[in-house]
């Protein structure tokens, strides 16, 4: 099956009300944002989150989906391995619009309150390189 046809039938099942199900056929497609909505429509924030870490780093939707991801670790005040090694990249290239720039302000907060205060540092001075004003 196409990832184009697996995509189809995944929106048609989050239409019909089955998010479970088209979680799974946009999981097989390999779109986790998809996926990462359908969780969300679920009520499952933490299958949400791990669906969205998943998204490639070569993507164009990686940036979003660290900005999803943050948003949805920061409700959670939840901060794990594979959540730091997905958002570095974006720490390392730093912020490119002011949602982004928000985001990482929001990470660099969680980080904080979970004691990853070099992470949180790394976060800043991203924000600081960018938008040295911004608060």
């Amino acid at each position: 099956m196409s990832a184009a046809w697996l995509i189809q039938k995944g929106l048609e099942t989050h239409g019909a009300g089955d998010f479970l199900g088209a979680a799974k056929l946009f999981a097989e497609a390999e779109d986790f944002v998809s996926m990462a909505r359908c969780m969300l429509d679920a009520g499952d924030k933490p299958a949400a989150l791990a669906a969205v870490i998943r998204v490639p780093r070569e993507s164009d939707a990686y940036r979003e989906a660290c900005v999803a991801a943050i948003s949805l670790a920061d409700e959670m005040n939840a901060v794990d391995y594979d959540f730091d090694q997905f958002v570095s990249r974006l720490v390392r290239q730093g912020p490119s619009s002011r949602r982004e720039l928000e985001a990482v302000s929001r990470l660099a907060d969680l980080f904080e309150r979970n004691g990853f205060m070099d992470n949180a540092r790394d976060a800043l001075r991203a924000i600081i390189a960018i938008d040295a004003s911004f608060h």
